[in-house]
Protein backbone atom coordinates (compact mmCIF):
# COMPACT_ATOMS: atom_id res chain seq x y z
CA UNK A 1 0.00 0.00 0.00
CA UNK A 2 0.86 3.66 0.18
CA UNK A 3 2.75 3.44 3.50
CA UNK A 4 5.07 0.76 2.12
CA UNK A 5 5.35 2.55 -1.21
CA UNK A 6 6.47 5.82 0.39
CA UNK A 7 9.56 3.99 1.63
CA UNK A 8 10.23 2.77 -1.91
CA UNK A 9 10.46 6.28 -3.37
CA UNK A 10 13.44 7.25 -1.22
CA UNK A 11 15.76 5.02 -3.24
CA UNK A 12 16.08 5.68 -6.94
CA UNK A 13 18.47 3.02 -8.09
CA UNK A 14 17.28 1.42 -11.33
CA UNK A 15 16.89 -2.33 -11.54
CA UNK A 16 15.93 -4.83 -14.22
CA UNK A 17 13.42 -7.64 -14.03
CA UNK A 18 15.55 -10.47 -15.30
CA UNK A 19 16.73 -11.85 -18.60
CA UNK A 20 14.14 -11.72 -21.35
CA UNK A 21 11.63 -9.56 -19.52
CA UNK A 22 11.49 -5.81 -20.02
CA UNK A 23 12.21 -3.62 -17.03
CA UNK A 24 9.09 -1.77 -15.92
CA UNK A 25 9.16 1.91 -16.81
CA UNK A 26 8.81 2.89 -13.16
CA UNK A 27 11.46 0.46 -11.93
CA UNK A 28 12.75 2.10 -8.79
CA UNK A 29 14.36 -0.03 -6.11
CA UNK A 30 11.54 -1.82 -4.36
CA UNK A 31 8.39 -2.75 -6.14
CA UNK A 32 7.74 -1.25 -9.58
CA UNK A 33 4.10 -2.21 -9.27
CA UNK A 34 3.87 -0.02 -6.14
CA UNK A 35 5.10 2.95 -8.17
CA UNK A 36 2.73 2.21 -11.03
CA UNK A 37 -0.12 1.77 -8.54
CA UNK A 38 0.67 5.16 -6.98
CA UNK A 39 0.60 6.84 -10.40
CA UNK A 40 -2.69 5.07 -11.08
CA UNK A 41 -4.13 6.38 -7.81
CA UNK A 42 -2.94 9.89 -8.71
CA UNK A 43 -4.90 9.63 -11.98
CA UNK A 44 -8.00 8.58 -10.01
CA UNK A 45 -7.54 11.53 -7.61
CA UNK A 46 -7.42 13.92 -10.56
CA UNK A 47 -10.35 12.30 -12.32
CA UNK A 48 -12.50 12.45 -9.16
CA UNK A 49 -11.71 16.14 -8.68
CA UNK A 50 -9.96 15.64 -5.34
CA UNK A 51 -7.01 17.53 -6.84
CA UNK A 52 -7.42 20.17 -9.54
CA UNK A 53 -4.08 19.57 -11.24
CA UNK A 54 -1.15 17.15 -11.16
CA UNK A 55 1.22 19.71 -9.69
CA UNK A 56 -0.83 19.70 -6.46
CA UNK A 57 -0.20 15.96 -6.14
CA UNK A 58 3.50 16.45 -6.84
CA UNK A 59 3.83 19.03 -4.07
CA UNK A 60 2.36 16.53 -1.60
CA UNK A 61 4.72 13.78 -2.78
CA UNK A 62 7.86 15.93 -2.66
CA UNK A 63 7.22 17.82 0.58
CA UNK A 64 4.91 15.39 2.34
CA UNK A 65 6.28 11.97 1.45
CA UNK A 66 9.89 12.83 0.60
CA UNK A 67 9.74 11.92 -3.09
CA UNK A 68 13.12 12.87 -4.61
CA UNK A 69 12.92 16.54 -5.60
CA UNK A 70 15.07 16.00 -8.67
CA UNK A 71 12.32 13.68 -9.97
CA UNK A 72 9.86 16.57 -9.72
CA UNK A 73 7.05 14.66 -8.03
CA UNK A 74 5.14 11.49 -8.76
CA UNK A 75 3.10 12.66 -11.75
CA UNK A 76 5.96 14.68 -13.24
CA UNK A 77 8.17 11.60 -13.03
CA UNK A 78 5.45 9.50 -14.69
CA UNK A 79 5.22 12.11 -17.47
CA UNK A 80 8.97 11.81 -18.03
CA UNK A 81 8.73 8.03 -18.24
CA UNK A 82 5.75 8.28 -20.58
CA UNK A 83 2.19 7.52 -19.54
CA UNK A 84 1.94 4.91 -22.29
CA UNK A 85 4.77 3.03 -20.56
CA UNK A 86 3.03 3.31 -17.19
CA UNK A 87 -0.18 1.92 -18.71
CA UNK A 88 1.79 -0.94 -20.28
CA UNK A 89 3.39 -1.71 -16.89
CA UNK A 90 0.00 -1.71 -15.16
CA UNK A 91 -1.52 -3.99 -17.80
CA UNK A 92 1.37 -6.40 -17.40
CA UNK A 93 1.04 -6.33 -13.60
CA UNK A 94 -2.72 -7.05 -13.83
CA UNK A 95 -1.86 -10.20 -15.78
CA UNK A 96 1.16 -11.16 -13.66
CA UNK A 97 -0.45 -10.69 -10.27
CA UNK A 98 -4.10 -11.23 -11.24
CA UNK A 99 -4.91 -7.99 -9.41
CA UNK A 100 -7.79 -5.95 -10.86
CA UNK A 101 -6.83 -3.02 -8.58
CA UNK A 102 -3.88 -2.44 -10.90
CA UNK A 103 -6.15 -1.91 -13.91
CA UNK A 104 -5.18 1.47 -15.43
CA UNK A 105 -7.50 4.31 -14.43
CA UNK A 106 -9.67 5.67 -17.25
CA UNK A 107 -7.96 9.09 -17.13
CA UNK A 108 -4.51 7.49 -17.26
CA UNK A 109 -5.56 5.39 -20.26
CA UNK A 110 -7.08 8.41 -22.00
CA UNK A 111 -4.01 10.61 -21.51
CA UNK A 112 -1.70 7.83 -22.70
CA UNK A 113 -3.87 7.09 -25.75
CA UNK A 114 -3.91 10.77 -26.72
CA UNK A 115 -0.16 11.11 -26.20
CA UNK A 116 -0.72 13.63 -23.43
CA UNK A 117 0.79 14.03 -19.99
CA UNK A 118 -0.54 14.81 -16.53
CA UNK A 119 0.59 18.40 -17.18
CA UNK A 120 -1.98 18.59 -19.99
CA UNK A 121 -4.82 17.85 -17.56
CA UNK A 122 -6.48 20.42 -15.35
CA UNK A 123 -9.87 19.97 -13.76
CA UNK A 124 -11.99 22.94 -14.75
CA UNK A 125 -15.46 21.99 -13.51
CA UNK A 126 -14.94 24.23 -10.47
CA UNK A 127 -15.11 27.18 -12.91
CA UNK A 128 -18.55 26.19 -14.23
CA UNK A 129 -21.45 27.96 -12.58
Amino acid sequence: GIARATCVVHTVELRGCGVGSPAPALALTGSANDMAAMVNEAAKILDEGIAQRASAIDVIWVYGYGFPTYRGGLTYYADQIGLNNVVADLERFVEEYDDPELEPAPLLRQLAKEGKSFRDFERLDHLEA
